[in-house]
């Protein structure tokens, strides 16, 4: 790793979403691994993003490096840690970014247990796999049920071991309005699924996660963890406290061995963005595919991610020796917001 310096700093503010951000923007050097430094440059403004106090009171404080959005690079996480023989839980494994997710853990050789409630969705994602020469089982779950969430662990455990790795993927998005009579229940029914739902799972597998002291897990959120939109309310105050959990659990873990990475997809090429492309149909009077590229347009890309490629990140932050990364990905760009931290390996005498 190459050596770091402190360097001056000078103003730069990113703008998003019609607020003024200050933020400060790290410089990636290294091999073709992408070896992390983190070197500051002169672009960043801001010092006060300092992280959760991570020692009793008086001790100092662990910094999540923080990029800036003025000038996106490729991301530095280098991948230390092998696929092989892994167990990966993936959550809404039924289709969309849960099936491209299964493939690509299993094409680079982890055991993956495809998980949902739709137990003909998960068989077809688990064929899927399996047609491809990778090796899956389906695992029905609810994400909203601790019971079955606490049956699903027992049931992986007696299939294949401990999870190694959790991608807490499940999640629903339903519009309405701030006025509308639904909006208290669309409000909560989102919490618990897409903030709720992915703490549950995450807490429920940690211990097989801090087992073997190199579990890894990617919560993933959405564009609208960074940003607002309206009629989404309830959407986006599920992902802003998924990201703001996925930050101080990083913070927590390191040090016992357990990574946390974070993907913030813009509107990804999914079923669920389909039936988004039907709402917008139905209520335009457009055809569908007018509709969709009216939604692709809202991209910074002008064109909607693609499922594989939000599973190809999802991949490498499993595979980082960085904890605390959080990843944008615009349609056409992979913005690295937050650069994490230098995973501090397991000390066996810790707590």
């Amino acid at each position: 790793m190459c050596a770091t310096k402190r360097a001056g700093f000078q103003p730069c503010m990113a703008r998003r979403g019609g607020f003024d951000w200050p933020r400060r923007q790290w410089a990636t050097h290294g091999s073709a691994e992408g070896v992390f430094c983190g070197q500051p440059r002169v672009c960043g403004s801001w010092d006060g993003l300092r992280g959760m106090r991570l020692s009793p009171a008086g001790a100092s404080r662990r910094k999540i490096r923080r990029r800036s959005r003025c000038e996106p690079r490729s991301l530095p996480y280098s991948a230390h840690v092998m696929t092989a023989d892994h167990v990966a839980l993936v959550t809404g494994g039924g289709g969309g970014i849960g099936t491209a997710t299964s493939l690509a853990l299993a094409g680079a050789g982890a055991t993956v247990l495809v998980s949902g409630r739709d137990e003909l969705r998960l068989q077809a994602s688990v064929e899927a796999v399996r047609s491809a020469g990778g090796v899956a089982h389906p695992l029905c779950l609810d994400v909203c049920d601790g019971a079955s969430i606490r049956d699903a662990r027992e049931q992986a455990l007696e299939l294949v071991g401990p999870v190694d790795w959790v991608v807490a993927n499940a999640g629903v998005a339903i519009s309405a309005a701030l006025t509308s009579d639904e909006a208290e229940s669309v409000a909560r029914q989102q919490m618990d699924v897409n903030y709720h739902g992915a703490r549950r799972v995450f807490e429920a597998f940690l211990p097989h996660l801090l087992k073997h002291g190199h579990g890894r897990a990617v919560m993933v959120a959405s564009s609208a963890a960074l940003l607002g939109y309206p009629y989404i309310t309830g959407y986006a105050a599920s992902k802003h406290a998924l990201l703001g959990y996925a930050r101080s659990a990083a913070l927590e873990l390191n040090g016992k061995g357990v990574g946390i990475g974070v993907v913030c997809p813009h509107y990804v090429d999914t079923p669920m963005t389909d039936a988004s492309v039907a709402r917008i149909a139905d209520k335009t009077g457009r055809d569908h595919e007018q509709a969709r590229a009216a939604l692709a347009e809202l991209n910074p890309g002008g064109k909607l991610v693609e499922a594989d490629e939000v599973a190809s990140v999802i991949l490498r932050l499993l595979q980082s020796d960085l904890s605390g990364v959080v990843v944008e990905l615009t349609g056409s760009e992979q913005r690295e917001i937050e650069s994490g931290l230098p995973l501090v390996p397991h000390s066996p005498g810790g707590d």
